[in-house]
């Protein structure tokens, strides 16, 4: 199936099911892809391509993360279990610190991606 047929039909799926987010998402999806298609006609493209529809994908992937200005970080559970489950009992720790190296990288690359960024 196209990638124009999948999201028509993933955009059905998400309103039968209520997933606002999901709606809101593929909407403006399928809305750029009309524009696109639009925009194409006068060079008397009837239907934009495969390719160029996942240009326009990787352009609005990057220009929402490029436009980020807070960054707010809710953990929402208790990995403490989850964290001696994954641990044997001579290295009890070893997931707990490499989940806490790993988030402080992907913090320092937020900083230097976005220099002026609220972190929360």
């Amino acid at each position: 199936m196209a990638l124009r047929e999948q999201f028509t039909e993933q955009l059905k799926t998400a309103m039968l099911a209520g997933d606002a987010p999901r709606v809101s998402t593929l909407r403006m999806v399928l809305a750029k892809l009309k524009d696109t298609d639009i925009a194409g006609r006068p060079k008397g493209v009837p239907e934009v391509p495969e390719e160029d529809i996942l240009a326009m994908l990787r352009g609005m992937v990057k220009s929402r993360r490029e436009s980020i200005d807070l960054y707010r970080q809710d953990f929402n559970m208790a990995p403490l279990g989850y964290w001696h489950a994954n641990d044997k009992p001579d290295r009890r720790g070893i997931s707990e610190i490499k989940h806490v190296t790993g988030y402080l990288a992907f913090w320092d690359e937020l900083r230097r991606r976005h220099p002026g960024l609220l972190m929360d």
